[in-house]
Parts: structure tokens; sequence; C-alpha cells
């Protein structure tokens, strides 16, 4: 036996166990590496998941922030009203849905796309979305949350924050508005999200599904209602497709070696090696393998758009494809290159970033291939070799979109929307720097004369146009240095830098006010319309922002009081006015509360017989220091507050009720305010007063004038209309003081007019005002209308009246007015 086959005997069965030991090691360990390779790629699966869902959320939460940050950049109180819902920045953001909630849980308003309508939505989001309110609700204003929901196969994405509440609401009223931004994710959206992270048919598991899924191979998230939504994907098997591949070659080899065992043995050196270079080649694969999932997780927890890679010369040696669909580039033109080369910092040089390795990101801008400047957020990490750096890797965002909505929701903050004129928060900003540098200063403050009607009678779209002509015409009648700036409404402030001189104020008022007069074309009419002007100066009457805003509002306050279409510079007696208006206004609305107010009656008689055949209600103030004061002294101050609304509403009310204790021949007259006239209310108001007091409406008389008629006359017909729908009486007060009163007697439905007093007072001196009053008489008489003179002082005049045979008078020739007791006892004893 020779020693090959004494090497062979002895070797044999050693080599049989080595190969039976060896064969279960290797079966062992890489059935054991299938697994963990398996387990590794479905827990990075169900990282990707996490991220997919978190990176959505993301956006979502940076778009729901826009909104609150548009909502609460304007400070004017009317102003935030037709922006509370941002519809183009919503537009923009590319979501589904934007809800705005008041206090409770229904919608105040709602923007959606076409993927489901608001209410069909609200329904089925159910206490899940009423959760998330109730959580940013107890947070208060500036809280934030998220979350998720299932509707269906359909996985919708949440963020809600609440706004700011506006400190100008009325009391009892919602304080404060919660957003809520939602983007729905289909089966057909959430399978495209899956691929874009590398999984593979991304889907909502059903609950029949739901066992035929490995429990390792999904993923359950708990959603706003408590409930589990639960997520499947096709995950690879790399372990299996290994194993797979792998058991063939094993049987194979062992087959193989138990065939060739002779050979083995002769050829054991040749095993060797043969078995070392397999093991050299695995423990590369091993480490190859090791490093690409480190280089995966690195990237992974950056936040990824393009990716990039650099050797220790901050050459780049590695573009992912993404980089050449988002920047247009090609990669390998830049492979090779500095990295500094195709990013420019904005703050601080890239290699030196890249050595401090801070953790913080870099804010970069690029060049596209079209040459349009992008800008990006850079993140990175250095890729370590054996305790060196040799490089980096990260990641690179475009955020060329988010920066640009950035500056304009900036710009917006302070500048007006409608004129793009510097709004109340760059004035206060302007005027602070300015004062600080004790520069003089003029401040004009312009207020547009006869703007309301515009609105009124052509629309807000008119009105629109009208401020944003008036914007260009200020703009240019001023300097570089100086500002123009809206504070809502019709209201403009000027500020004039280093200019004191009066003349060049004065003449630059001038000049404004021509501008202003000059007409305005819309749709083929000329709008025309009036400014007044306040001007108050620093240093000399104020060293404060808000003292000069406020001298200035002053100024303008009397420039309106003077006739308007003029202006006024600021006086301290002018203050001193205004403090008495506030007092008188403070006075009158206790007065109303307290009811100080009263009403007198001047009786109408018919000029055959004397006969009372009416009487007009006249309003008084009983003060308690000044006495008993009239119309004169508080009807215009109550026009200007809108008190005139309950006061006239309490008119009717009183009038109504005291002509009811009248014999039934007898009428009561009210007069009617322009503003008055104006609020939509008034037939309701009319209708309950004849209800509450059981006056027949025949016996209710309301006395308009001309004025009305000039400043509401696209509506005034409708509104006199519907209140001689009622049955009341319609007659024009002051006939005669007008321009166009015959066109009015034409048009609309009166029943009467009075002659006003200054044509009763010169009768008997003026034969033309004898002339007029004929003309008026005659003219009722053709149009069929009742025709009253008023203001009869003397007994002469009452002669002639008679004798132009004016049918009724009167004045305090017949009888001053009465309290609402005398009023009764006298129409009483008159039968």
């Amino acid at each position: 036996m020779g020693v090959s086959q004494i090497i062979l005997r002895r070797s044999l069965p050693l080599l049989l166990a080595v190969l039976l030991v060896v064969s279960s090691v290797i079966s062992y360990f890489v059935t054991r590496m299938t697994d963990t390779l398996d387990r590794n790629v479905i827990e990075h699966s169900q990282f990707l998941v996490k991220k997919a869902l978190g990176h959505r959320q993301v956006m979502l939460q940076q778009g729901v922030a826009a909104l609150v940050a548009f909502n609460d950049a304007s400070t004017d109180p009317q102003s935030r009203a037709e922006m509370a819902a941002p519809d183009a920045l919503f537009h923009r953001l590319d979501f589904d849905a934007l809800l705005l909630f008041g206090s409770g849980v229904e919608t105040t308003r709602a923007l959606t796309s076409e993927a489901m309508r608001d209410s069909d939505l609200r329904q089925r989001l159910g206490i899940g979305l009423e959760g998330l309110l109730e959580q940013v609700r107890r947070g208060g204003p500036g809280a934030f949350s998220s979350g998720i929901l299932r509707l269906d196969d359909t996985l919708v994405l949440t963020a809600a924050a609440a706004a700011s509440p506006d400190d100008q609401v009325a009391p009892g009223q919602a304080t404060g508005t919660t957003l809520v931004l939602i983007d729905l994710l289909a089966p057909d959206e959430l399978l495209r999200l899956g691929f874009q992270y590398g999984l593979t048919n991304l889907h909502l598991v059903a609950k029949g599904e739901i066992g035929l899924i490995p429990k390792d191979g999904r993923l359950a998230i708990t959603d706003l209602a408590g409930s589990s939504v639960i997520f499947g994907w096709t995950a690879p098997e790399f372990g299996r497709e290994m194993l797979q591949g792998l058991l063939p070659v094993v049987g194979f080899s062992a087959l193989l070696l138990l065939l060739l065992i002779g050979l083995i043995a002769l050829d054991a050196v040749k095993a060797s090696r043969r078995l070392e270079d397999s093991h050299s080649a695995l423990t590369i694969s091993q480490a190859s393998l090791a490093n690409s999932e480190k280089r995966f997780r690195d990237i992974a927890e950056a936040a990824s758009d393009w990716l990039w890679e650099t050797n220790e010369q901050l050459k780049l040696v590695y573009l992912s494809e993404r980089f050449e669909r988002v920047t247009e580039l090609t990669a390998s033109q830049w492979l090779g290159r500095p990295l500094d080369e195709l990013l420019l910092a904005q703050t601080m040089d890239i290699e030196q970033w890249l050595r401090k390795q801070s953790g913080k990101t870099l804010r970069c801008q690029y060049s596209d291939r079209n040459g349009n400047v992008r800008i990006c957020r850079v993140a990175s990490r250095p890729i370590m070799a054996d305790g060196k750096c040799v490089g980096y890797r990260g990641t690179a965002s475009d955020i060329t979109e988010e920066v640009k909505a950035q500056k304009q929701v900036e710009h917006l903050s302070m500048h007006d929307a409608l004129t793009g004129l510097p709004n109340r928060n760059n004035l206060q900003a302007f005027l602070a720097g300015k004062l600080q540098a004790k520069r003089p200063l003029a401040m004009l403050s312009l207020d547009l004369d006869r703007f309301k009607p515009v609105n009124d009678t052509l629309g807000h779209a008119a009105g629109d146009i009208v401020l944003q002509e008036m914007s260009r015409r200020f703009l240019s009648c001023t300097r570089d240095e100086d500002l123009v700036a809206r504070l809502g409404g019709d209201e403009f402030i000027m500020l004039l830098d280093d200019m004191s001189s009066q003349e060049s104020i004065e003449a630059l008022c001038a000049r404004l006010i021509d501008q202003i007069k000059q007409p305005i074309v819309y749709e083929g009419q000329n709008v025309y319309l009036g400014g007044s002007i306040g001007i108050a100066l620093a240093p000399q009457d104020a060293t404060e922002a808000d003292e000069l805003l406020r001298c200035a509002d002053i100024a303008l306050y009397q420039a309106k009081e003077d006739g308007r279409a003029t202006w006024r510079f600021y006086a301290s007696e002018m203050n001193q006015r205004l403090l008495q208006r506030r007092q008188m206004e403070m006075d009158l609305r206790q007065a109303i509360a307290v009811g100080e107010m009263t009403l007198q009656y001047q009786p109408r008689y018919r000029t055959s017989g004397m006969h009372i055949i009416g009487a007009e209600a006249l309003l008084r103030w009983q003060h308690p220091q000044k006495g008993l004061l009239g119309p004169a002294h508080f009807i215009e101050l109550a026009e200007e507050t809108g008190l005139i609304v309950p006061l006239g509403r309490w008119v009717l009310s009183e009038a109504c009720k005291e002509a009811a204790r009248w014999p039934e021949h007898i009428c009561v007259s009210v007069n009617l305010s322009v503003v008055q006239f104006r609020q939509s209310g008034l037939r309701l108001d009319v209708q309950r007063a004849l209800k509450e007091s059981d006056l027949a409406a025949s016996r209710l008389e309301l006395e308009v004038t001309e004025s009305i008629l000039l400043d509401e006359s696209a509506g005034a017909l409708k509104t006199l209309n519907a209140l001689k729908e009622l049955g009341v009486r319609l007659t024009m007060d002051h006939f005669g003081t007008g321009y166009s009163s015959l066109n009015y007697l034409r048009s609309y439905p009166f029943d009467g007019l009075k002659i006003d007093r200054s044509f009763i007072t010169n009768a008997l001196s003026s034969a033309n005002d004898r002339s007029i009053i004929k003309a008026i008489v005659g003219l009722a008489e053709a149009l069929e209308l009742t025709v009253t003179a008023e203001g009869v002082e003397t007994h002469e005049q009452l002669e002639w009246l008679e004798e132009a045979d004016c049918a009724a008078v009167q004045g305090f020739h017949m009888c001053q007015p009465q309290s609402a007791e005398d009023m009764e006892r006298l129409v009483q004893n008159m039968g």
C-alpha cells in the first residue's frame, strides 16, 4: 500500500467528515445569511414606507404653515376677511382640500380639488378629523398637528394649524380659525409613491387580505381615529433567491466531491487554494454588501432629492440619476470636477462647511441647463475608512419654489395686495426709521370722497380699479425718497421726507386734489371722485409714529368738516374740537341707552277749514345739562357714527304707537335719513313698527329728501317700491331746492311733496318765489300729488297760500311743536 493509498485511507474518512462538517456549516451559514438578508430587506422596506409617508407629511406641514403665515399677514380685519381663504396659494401647493373651521366642527369655508367634494369628505372623515381639530384647538394659536386616516382604499394625510385670532372681532364671535390641509393618496398615487422609494405594489391591506400577508411583511400605523392602517407591498426576497441559487450548486459540489474524492485527496493543495480564494471572494462580497448598505443608510438619513459623492479632494465621483432630471445637466460632464464648481454657497465656503461637519444643512445655488438659478438645501456626512475621511456624500433638495413662496409671503406682509403699495406694517417701519433719525417729515392723510357710491353702484371690481389708478396717480406726484401707503379702504398715507415748507406742501396738495378730480373711465363711464387731505408735521406736531398719524387724521377730519376737496394742517384746537365731538358721541350713545330722546309733533292743517290732517314727528334730545336740543345739534353726528339706524328705528316705532291713539283720519310723518335709507333692513323696520302699533299703513307718511335719491339713485327706486308695497305714503321733502326734482317726480312713486320753507319765507316779498310756489302747486295737481307748504309763520303767508290753492300747511303760525301728550289732547279736542 503506497503512501498515497495510506494517505488516502487515512485522509478519506477525515475528508468525508470534513466534507460533511463543511457542508453542514456552509448550509447553516448560508441559511442564516439568507434569513438575515430577508429580514433586513423587510425592515428596510418598512423604513422606506415610513419615510415615504413622512416626506409626504412634511410637504403637507409646510403647506399648512405657509397658509397660516398668509392668513396672519394681514392685520386689517377687512383685508383678513377678504383674504381668510388664500385661493392662489392653496392651488399652488397642489393638495386636494383646504378646510377652514370656526369654533365648531362645521367648515366655514372649503377649497377642494376635483378628487372629492367638501361635504362628502367632511362626512367620511368622521371622528378622526374632529379629534385632530380638538388637539389643535387645545394647543391655542400657533398649535399644529397632523395624522392619517383611511377612506376605503384611499389614504388621507391631514395637517391642521390654528391661525392667530383676530383681535378686533366682536364679542361673542369666533376668535380664531383652524386650517386643515388634506392630501388624498388613491391606490394609483400610493403605488407611484412606493415606486419612488423602491417599493413594489405599495397598497392598503384590506381586512380579508391580512391573513394572507406575513406579519413581518406588512406595516401597521395608528390613524387619527385610533384604528390601524395596514400597508402591504411586495418585498424582494434576495435571501430566498440566493438560497435557491446556492442549494443546487452546493448539492452538485457535494456530489462531485464524492465522485472525485480521490482526486480531491491528491489535489488537496489546489482545493485548499480554491477554498481560500472562495473565502476571500465571499469576504470581499460581504464587505461590498456592508459598504453598500452603509451608504444607503447614510443617504436615507438625510432629506433626499438628488445624491452626490466626492473623494477626499472634493471632486465629484457619483451623481444619482435624479440629478439629471432635476438640474437638466449631464452627470458625466460633472464627474471628476470640484463640488464647489457645481454648487455656490451663499453664506460660507463649501470646503470649510464640509470639513467643519456641524450637522447643519447649507443653502446653495446652481444654474440649470437653461441658465436659470436654482436654490437647494445641501446635507452631507463624511465617508470614513480605517478611521480616515476619504470623501463626502450627501443630498441636495431643490427649494427654489419654497424660497419664492417665502419671499411672496414676506412681500404680502409688508404690502397691500390690491395696489402693491406699502401697508401699515411697512409704513410703521419706514416712519420709525425717519423719526429716529430726527428728519423733518410731512405726513399727508388722504381720503377719497364719494368712493362708497362707486362700490355700491358699479361694483367692487370698479372700486378696485379706482384704487389702483389713484395709487398710480399718487406715486406720480411723489419723489423716490417719499412713501405712499394704503391703510385700507380708500385711506392713503403719504410721507414726504425732508419737506417742511408750507408752500411746497400746499403745492403738492393742490396737485393731488387735481389728480383725484380727473375722471376714471370704467366700462365706458366716467367715474368722478373728490379728495380731502389732512397734514401733520414732524417734529412740530408729534415725534411718535402713532401720535403723528393721529394728528394727520384730526386734520383730515377738519378738511372734511370744511367742505371736502381741500386740505388742512393740524392745529391744537382741532384736537379740542374732536374731543368735544367724541364726548358728544358718548353722550348721544348714553342718551339712546337711557331714554333721553323724545318726540314732538308739528301739526299739519288743511288750508280749507284749518282742520288737522296729520303731524310731523320731530326728534328732540332732552340733554341733562344742555336742555332740550333740536336735531341740528346731533343728527349729523348720529349719521356719521351709524347711530341714526337704531335711532331712526326707535322714531318709527314711537311715532306709529302715538299715531295709533289719534283719530283715524290723522296720519303721522317720519323723516328718513340718508344712512337709514341705505340700510337693507329699512322695509322690515317699517313693517315691524306698523305691526307692533297696529297702525294702518296708509296713516304712515315717510319723508325723503333729494339727497337720498342723489346718493342712492341706482337702488332708490327699488327701495321706494318696496316701501310703497307696504301701503305707506311717500313724500318728497324740501321740494324745489334740487336741480332734478321734476325728473324724480316722474320716475319715483311719490304721493306728495313739501314746498321748502325758503320759498314761503320770501313769498310776500319776492314775485319769483310766488311764481315758483304757484308752479309747484300746479305741477302737484297735474301729477295728482298732495302738496304741503312748511314754515308758515304769519297770517299773511297763510292767506296768500290759501289764495294760491295750496291744500295743506304747517308752521309756527298755526301751532308750535307739541309733546306726545299735548298732541293727543289737541287732536281729541278738535274732534
